[in-house]
């Protein structure tokens, strides 16, 4: 895609010109995301982390590790690309299905993992 072009949003691969995304792009490790903010135009969501204690205490604390802004249309063809992507690691067995039901019914009751 140029700079000059419009984003597709069909929920089809968004292709890079790039062969590969540049040497210094920000890699972010996140554990999960804990919150999102939608209004008509943009969402807001923020991605955590579950860090141990720095002394190698027994306890974990979750703390947000970046704030991800996004176009209402490219959040839609992020969620429906990352939907369509669950679903078929699941059927092809790279993810285990029971781990994704049990991850399904967490999120699905409202409850913190």
């Amino acid at each position: 895609m140029t700079e000059t072009s419009k984003p597709s949003f069909d929920a089809t691969i968004i292709r890079i010109e790039a062969g590969y995304p540049p040497h210094d792009i920000p890699t972010i490790y996140a554990d999960g995301v804990a919150n999102v903010g939608p209004s008509p135009s943009i969402v807001k969501f923020y991605l955590f982390r579950s860090d141990p204690e720095q002394l190698g205490g027994p306890s974990y604390k979750n703390q947000v590790v970046a704030q991800v802004v996004m176009s209402t249309p490219g959040f839609i063809q992020a969620a429906i690309f990352l939907e369509r992507a669950l679903k078929q690691f699941t059927e092809r067995g790279t993810f285990n299905k029971e781990m994704v039901e049990k991850i399904r019914a967490v999120e699905g009751s409202g409850a913190s993992a």
